[in-house]
């Protein structure tokens, strides 16, 4: 494997330890709030982790790839100015 994709490896494997710990079973409001208040740090590495996840993944594509999914985003646009 290239460098980017070991990674892009590494970066997943992080994103589902921080995924596994954000989402403990809680038994109620005021403790899954109390989690998030102590846990701040790791909600914002997660962002910043699935932030870098899209940035490898998307210089990982093709140039095919690519423009077929720009050609999906620009589809889906015009299907709400449409609407």
């Amino acid at each position: 494997m290239n460098e980017i994709q070991l990674k892009l490896e590494e970066l997943k494997k992080q994103e589902l330890r921080l995924k596994s710990l954000i989402e403990d079973v809680f038994t109620s409001e005021e403790e899954f709030n109390a989690f998030v208040e102590n846990n701040k740090e790791t909600f914002i590495e997660l962002k910043r982790v699935k932030k870098e996840i899209s940035v490898i993944e998307w210089e990982l594509l093709s140039d095919e790839e690519k423009e077929k999914h720009q050609q999906y985003l620009n589809d889906l646009k015009n299907k709400f100015i449409d609407e």
